[in-house]
């Protein structure tokens, strides 16, 4: 009965908001960041980042938030970008991938594979998980509702 805590987007408020209930209770988390919008307003900067690494998995969600559905060439672009940019600062160990927009693709996969990716999730609904969808693990959106919606 484990859980995976995923935040995506690498929003600001993560490091005010989330991060230090996680550390609370110590919690661990993944947080799947598009490299290219850090140091932006609204995103946190490499700088909180690199603080919190340790307690946190920083992990790719492409360099700009692109879905990996368009061409080969700007899926390959927007995937090894984030992932030098992350490797660069010692982060994304292991590696895993956040779909933007939750859209996968077997051409993102093959290539996910190519440069060593574990894992790969998506914003399809479900807890349900083998090791055959290891590039398509779904994950339960927890949203404005009352926890008793989840199961709690």
């Amino acid at each position: 009965k484990s859980v995976l805590i995923t935040f995506d987007d690498a929003y600001e408020d993560f490091n005010t908001d989330a991060f230090p209930i996680l550390k609370e209770f110590d919690y661990k988390a993944t947080v799947f960041v598009p490299t290219g919008l850090m140091d932006n307003p609204g995103y946190l900067s490499w700088i909180q980042i690199i603080s919190m690494n340790g307690s946190i998995l920083f992990a790719n969600h492409t360099w700009s938030h692109k879905n990996v559905g368009g061409s080969l060439s700007t899926m390959q672009y927007e995937i090894s970008t984030a992932d030098t940019q992350l490797s660069e600062r010692s982060l994304n160990s292991p590696k895993v991938f956040g779909y933007p927009y939750g859209l996968e693709t077997g051409q993102s996969e093959k290539y996910l594979t190519s440069l060593e990716y574990k894992a790969a999730f998506t914003t399809i609904p479900g807890n349900i998980l083998c090791k055959k969808q290891r590039f398509s693990l779904p994950r339960i959106r927890i949203g404005s509702t009352s926890l008793s919606s989840y199961g709690f």
